[in-house]
């Protein structure tokens, strides 16, 4: 999945042709987030030194092949939680083949910002390259146009469209977090941002993406793209628990990450 950033460019003064292309650019972005086939294999290896604290869990991760819901509830890290996990299975336009969309929703009601208020934090491949938001023009107002949408669709996907109207370019900034350059982080409150992506909560990070073995899906995993808003702290990537420990380890880490959160809001 390509970072939002790579729909702002440092020279804005192009063509209209670019601007149409971001434009056209979101349907792949929504095309991307609709779902595809379920191809994945278990790995072994596991997690250590994240605290994990009991859940109460809700529904069957028994349940055979097809689509449902379950969910986990409990306190880790003195931060309460509550963990969705869900399989939609559907046949593709041809017909001829059923495609599974995977999601996995963590919040906690815990740690929350100013109304208004947001950090948005988004995996990327590789190193995040800095673009500088478009210039002001009719040209620079048309890529920002198709950047802002297409961060809408990202973020309506991960978390809802209720999110859509409060993540926006306008009133945010790109964040650059030194030890965290494989993350576009943009945030309306980005001193705040920035003390909590360099400071321990960065570490947590990195150990998890380095150490998160065991899980079905690691590699849709390692994809996990963060919220902090009025309403707490979320968390969201497109692949399903495949069991208990498998969510509770992720709550677990999510838990840590909003307990350094709270220290610095």
């Amino acid at each position: 999945m390509e970072s939002i950033s790579d729909f702002l460019f440092a020279d804005v003064e192009q063509t209209v042709v670019i601007a149409m292309f971001l434009t056209f650019g979101v349907l792949w972005v929504k095309k991307k987030m609709s779902g595809k086939k379920d191809q994945s294999e278990p790995n072994d290896a596991s997690l250590t030194g994240i605290s994990n604290a009991p859940a109460t869990p809700v529904g069957d991760y028994e349940t055979p092949e097809q689509s449902y819901a379950n969910t986990l509830e409990g306190q880790s890290n003195g931060i309460s939680w509550k963990l969705t996990s869900s399989v939609m299975v559907t046949e593709d336009e041809g017909g001829s083949n059923q495609v599974a969309k995977r999601q996995t929703v963590w919040i906690s009601p815990d740690v929350r910002l100013p109304a208004g208020k947001f950090i948005f934090m988004q995996p990327v491949p590789g190193t995040y390259k800095y673009r500088p938001d478009p210039k002001e023009g009719l040209l620079g107002n048309m890529v920002k146009w198709a950047a802002d949408t297409a961060l809408d669709v990202m973020v309506s996907g991960y978390f809802g469209d209720q999110y859509a109207s409060l993540v926006n370019l306008d009133g945010s900034e790109t964040v650059m977090a030194e030890g965290l350059n494989n993350y576009f982080i943009r945030s309306s409150v980005p001193d705040t941002a920035r003390r909590f992506a360099e400071g321990p909560a960065g570490e947590l990070i990195r150990r998890w993406r380095s150490g998160m073995q065991g899980f079905d899906h690691e590699d849709e995993l390692d994809m996990t793209h963060f919220l902090i808003a009025d309403d707490g702290m979320h968390a969201a990537c497109n692949v399903s628990m495949g069991s208990e420990e498998e969510a509770r380890r992720l709550s677990g880490f999510c838990s840590a990450l909003a307990a350094e959160l709270r220290k610095v809001i």
